[in-house]
C-alpha cells in the first residue's frame, strides 16, 4: 500500500508535516483524491506552494498538475543523486576480474566525480552553481 507524505518548508526553513495518507494504489485517480484534499486545504487559506518536489512518479505529477498547474515541479535531489551515481558506476566500471590497481583507479574516478557533482548542487547562488557546473562539464566532457 503506497504512502503519500507531503512536507512543507516554512519561510524560516523549518520543515513541517503537511499531509500523509495511505493510498489504495499509484494510479492517477488514487493521487487525485489525496492531492485534491491538499488543494482544498491550500484554497481555504488562499495560498499555493512555491514549488513541488517529487520522485518523478508520473501519476502523481499528473495529479499535481491538475490541481496546481502553475506550480513548478522539481525532482527530489535524492533521486537525482541516485541516478547520477548509477551513471557514474556505468562509466567507471569495477569488475571482479580487474587488477586491484584498475579497481582503485575506477573508484577514485567515481569518488572524484561525485565530490565535484555534490559541490555543484551545494552552491548557494546560481552564479556559483553555473561556474562549478561549467567546470565539471569541461573536465568530464568525454
Amino acid at each position: 500500500m503506497p504512502f503519500l507524505h507531503a512536507v512543507g518548508v516554512s519561510n524560516t526553513g523549518q520543515n513541517f508535516e503537511l499531509a500523509y495518507c495511505f493510498l489504495p494504489g499509484e494510479t492517477e485517480d488514487d493521487y487525485n483524491f489525496a492531492i485534491r484534499q491538499i488543494y482544498l486545504l491550500y484554497s481555504r487559506y488562499n495560498i499555493t506552494p512555491n514549488v513541488i518536489i517529487t520522485d518523478k512518479e508520473q501519476a502523481l505529477k499528473n495529479a499535481l498538475r491538475r490541481y496546481f498547474p502553475l506550480v513548478p515541479q522539481l525532482l527530489c535531489l535524492w533521486h537525482v543523486a541516485k541516478n547520477v551515481l548509477t551513471h557514474v558506476q556505468n562509466n567507471w566500471v569495477i569488475r571482479a576480474d580487474q587488477l586491484d590497481e584498475e579497481k582503485d583507479k575506477a573508484q577514485e574516478h567515481r569518488d572524484n566525480f561525485m565530490k565535484r557533482w555534490v559541490d555543484c548542487y551545494s552552491q548557494k547562488s546560481s552564479e556559483k552553481f553555473t561556474t562549478a557546473w561549467d567546470k565539471l562539464i569541461e573536465d568530464y566532457h568525454d
